[in-house]
């Protein structure tokens, strides 16, 4: 006769107990017979299939899922998460305090309590002078909203990486006499913008030495007239 097996993890029922014994920490020992193997061999025999079994890939991978699943089960999930954070921002703090004024801990909302202060007697016992006071104080309304925006992608990210800037300036010349001028200009500014020079610098040094040319050249067209 066939054991009837598990479809997800592939063992048989005594196999599943075993593995769920080994992972509660049992020895392998005690664990082949509370499983519901057989008694009757001998304690050596016993703790030889027990070995045997505990070594068996499939038993083996079923512990490490139970492992991996108890893992995961003390670890909030993100929805667990939204949800406190979502208690905190919805708190107010008449949640906390029932018609007589008295602290009610049982009501909605109640992870958002971050303190309660209850501070002795004051006044003569049993008489309408006795007081006491309360204080309840709430986690920050303003860092659960926060939290919550992050983990739903509210803010914008600042963008990332390498910022190239590739502006470039596309200047049209009609004649040679301007080319040329170009050129010369282009050979004076290029190794102050190497050298740290701002580009407005860099064009102020251009437009000054062409002035100077130019003041040059009036004053020869002025010594041909004359």
């Amino acid at each position: 006769m066939t054991a009837t097996k598990y479809p997800d993890t592939g063992l048989t029922i005594l196999q599943e107990r075993f593995a769920t014994l080994l992972f509660q920490n049992v020895p392998q020992h005690e664990a082949y017979l509370q499983a519901g193997y057989s008694a009757l061999n001998s304690r050596a025999t016993v703790e030889q299939h027990a070995s045997t079994l505990a070594a068996n890939a499939q038993v083996v991978a079923r512990i490490q899922a139970l492992r991996d699943r108890a893992a995961t089960d003390r670890v909030a999930s993100v929805d667990e998460r939204r949800q406190i954070l979502t208690e905190l921002i919805r708190a107010k703090l008449t949640d906390f305090v029932d018609d007589a004024g008295n602290v009610d801990l049982t009501g909605e909302n109640a992870r958002a309590l971050a303190e309660l202060t209850i501070e002795d007697w004051r006044g003569e016992r049993g008489s309408t002078t006795e007081t006491r006071t309360k204080k309840i104080k709430l986690h920050s309304l303003m860092t659960a909203i926060d939290l919550l925006n992050k983990m739903d992608g509210t803010y914008s990210e600042a963008p990332t990486g390498t910022y190239n800037d590739n502006r470039t300036w596309n200047i049209l010349v009609a004649d040679q006499e301007t080319v040329e001028m170009m050129a010369r200009a282009s050979k004076r500014t290029g190794p102050l913008l190497e050298a740290g020079h701002s580009e407005k610098e860099g064009r102020a040094n251009v437009q000054g030495q062409g002035s100077t040319e130019d003041s040059e050249c009036g004053a020869d067209e002025a010594d041909e007239r004359a």
